[in-house]
């Protein structure tokens, strides 16, 4: 249609169509905002500009860890490997634990009393109960949540080649460690060199004394250490098996 000299007339036009897209510019997916803090009651009446309510964006955390000075060469050569960060929620028996967590950033000044350097750790969070009340309003319920208190574990240096077991499944025996390797019907007690050992488990040298394959007792070893010393006597015969 083509605007006319006469005003408030109008001519059809031969002018070719074009052909019009719609694009929505809206994010595909808008942040899940949760109301953490809220300043006024029903039926106040606010003044332009006050602060209603602050509103918060769980879905994405940093965990904030604490590594002494000396550390930081450690934990940038880390981020630079590539390497991933576990992190631990209370007990690791209860499987409180998160693998594949990567170094966001290191701070850049060390804390003059505690002499330690901050650095921070990405957490993605995930929901873990939505639900809606009879007056539509929504309660969200997050995994993670600030304040919490985790223990990080950051790799500084890589082995290959090793062996690696479940905690429990081996047992200190004075300055000696050993595993129970199954011999048919029973289990027999096998002295290993135990280069690392943490909260979840130990990592023993492949130097001949278990192989790839062997199957071994992966929990009770304390138990079953135990039970080799009360039919000794009391000392342990490092070539002592445990029936089981």
């Amino acid at each position: 249609i083509d605007e006319h000299e006469h005003e408030g007339e109008l001519r059809l036009s031969n002018r070719p169509l074009g052909q019009v897209m719609l694009v929505d510019n809206a994010p595909a997916s808008a942040p899940l905002l949760v109301v953490d803090q809220l300043d006024v009651h029903k039926g106040q009446a606010v003044n332009a500009g006050e602060t209603l309510c602050q509103l918060v964006d769980l879905s994405r955390l940093y965990i904030e860890g604490h590594a002494f000075e000396q550390d930081a060469a450690a934990l940038s050569h880390a981020a630079e490997q590539g390497w991933t960060i576990t992190a631990i929620l209370g007990d690791p028996a209860d499987g409180n634990v998160v693998e594949g967590l990567r170094l966001a950033y290191l701070g850049n000044s060390v804390d003059r009393e505690s002499r330690t350097l901050p650095f921070y750790v990405d957490l993605l969070n995930e929901v873990v109960r939505d639900t809606e009340n009879g007056d539509h309003q929504r309660f969200i319920t997050w995994r993670y949540r600030p304040g919490q208190r985790m223990q990080l574990e950051v790799p500084i240096e890589e082995w290959t080649d090793q062996i690696v077991l479940p905690v429990d499944a081996a047992v200190q025996e004075g300055a000696d460690w050993f595993v129970f390797q199954q011999n048919g019907k029973r289990f027999d007690r096998i002295a290993v060199h135990v280069r690392h050992r943490d909260q979840r488990s130990v990592v023993v040298a492949n130097d001949g004394s278990l192989f790839p394959g062997d199957v071994v007792a992966l929990k009770s070893a304390h138990q079953m250490q135990m039970a080799i010393r009360n039919q000794s006597g009391g000392a342990v015969d490092p070539h002592a098996g445990h029936n089981h």
